[in-house]
């Protein structure tokens, strides 16, 4: 069996619970960073934003941030799993609604 994905940055996750307990905490950012990657045959997937799900509902207060917009695609290790990741040149938010 494959070894479990290390989770690089453990300290960023919480329980339901605890979040829920917060989110009217003025201090708290939430984000949505929904991506998917679809299945193409030639490009092996096709990223596809998840805004238009975030648009269509979302936690109270959370913005969407666009992780293909994040991340440096001429990075020679973007996207390679287990590389380290993408490096994000600059931010593109959505604010909360």
């Amino acid at each position: 069996m494959p070894a479990s994905p290390r989770i690089v940055n453990p300290q960023y996750l919480v329980e339901p619970d605890w979040l829920a307990a917060h989110l009217a905490d003025p201090e708290l950012r939430v984000f949505d960073c929904t991506t998917f990657l679809d299945p193409d045959p030639v490009k092996t997937f096709v990223v596809r934003s998840g805004r238009p799900d975030w648009e269509q509902g979302h936690l109270p207060g959370a913005g969407h941030l666009a992780l293909q917009e994040l991340s440096d695609a001429a990075s020679p290790s973007c996207g390679r799993r287990g590389s380290g990741g993408c490096s994000a040149p600059s931010a593109s938010t959505t604010p909360p609604s």
